[in-house]
């Protein structure tokens, strides 16, 4: 598209991204308008970040969309060899082709660098997206329920199994040190899941330092040792009379040499009190729609469905 101009992403045109972001996503709830601060931490600061796969695009001098491809260096050291592809178009410019060219971009970004699988995520009722993924041959691979739990009423305390005890950490008040521990216990916790990539310690050190959201974080210790973590986060949520804030858990995990003690289920309700006790009216939560020992848990502890997130796979390395 020859009226199109790519302009690489900057602190100058940053406010940008933020407002094609914002609208290009107002269909999700979970989604409000970042920060700079945020906005700064998910793009130029990440330590993944390439200033050759993300772009701007200006259509007659307006910044209308912005896409590109994110390769996480630790996916790769971990035997994935994917990348994830991001999309977003001002709606008054969709339809004329702006998301199939970043789309095309952004594949070819990939290709470029050897990469062999694209990844992308898309809400079930986001139809535009869901459309121009299939249309540009991505499959489902999998979905992930949201959760909701409405309302402030706390569930029963469970105590810590024996040998275990429960702290609560800030991440404000976390350092760089402490974050590399919870970090590498996340990692220990998730490295048998589904396709999954370890994080990134400096991404979490990136989120402390943007001090946007109150983020706490439940630790199961065996002495010195980390045997679990459950990650909690005031984050507001849209509804259709505004913004309110929501509790999230963001992250339940526990150490395969520590599993089926039950410290995953006192983690978790630490967590879940943990929020109601800062005055949030409902709870969130994620899961993999197959997992359904977790499922039952979650629906026994008064977990509804809310949304459905899906996951987009398209191969690479048999293309020409």
């Amino acid at each position: 598209m020859n009226d199109l101009e790519l302009v690489p992403l900057s602190e100058d045109n940053l406010n940008d991204l933020i407002e094609i972001a914002a609208r290009s996503r107002a269909i999700d709830p979970y989604q409000t308008r970042l920060t700079r601060d945020e906005a700064r931490a998910y793009s130029i600061l990440d330590p993944d970040f390439d200033l050759n796969g993300l772009w701007l695009v200006h259509l007659e001098g307006k910044a209308v969309g912005f896409g590109g491809a994110l390769i996480e260096k630790n996916r790769l050291d971990a035997g994935l060899d994917d990348g994830f592809v991001e999309v977003d178009v001002l709606p008054e410019y969709r339809g004329r082709g702006i998301e199939q060219f970043l789309l095309a971009r952004s594949l070819d970004h990939l290709r470029s660098k050897g990469i062999r699988m694209a990844r992308a995520r898309s809400l079930a009722i986001d139809e535009w997206r869901n459309n121009f993924l299939i249309v540009g041959t991505f499959h489902e691979a999998h979905r992930v329920y949201s959760l909701v739990r409405a309302g402030n009423s706390k569930p029963p305390h469970v105590a810590a199994p024996d040998g275990f005890e429960i702290e609560r950490k800030e991440l404000a008040d976390c350092s760089d040190d402490d974050i590399i521990a919870i970090s590498d216990a996340y990692n220990d916790s998730f490295r048998d899941h589904f396709r999954y990539g370890p994080v990134n310690h400096e991404r979490m050190i990136n989120q402390r330092d943007s001090g946007s959201e109150k983020i706490v974080i439940s630790l199961g210790m065996d002495g010195e040792e980390i045997a679990g973590i459950c990650i909690t986060e005031v984050s507001p949520i849209r509804t259709g009379t505004g913004c309110v804030d929501a509790g999230w858990i963001e992250f339940l995990g526990i150490r395969p040499v520590y599993r089926g003690r039950g410290l995953g289920t006192a983690l978790l309700v630490d967590g879940m009190r943990c929020m109601l006790d800062m005055g949030m009216n409902s709870l969130y939560m994620f899961v993999y729609a197959e997992n359904s020992r977790a499922l039952g848990m979650y629906r026994s502890l008064g977990f509804m469905n809310d949304l459905d997130s899906i996951w987009w796979h398209r191969e690479l390395q048999n293309e020409d």
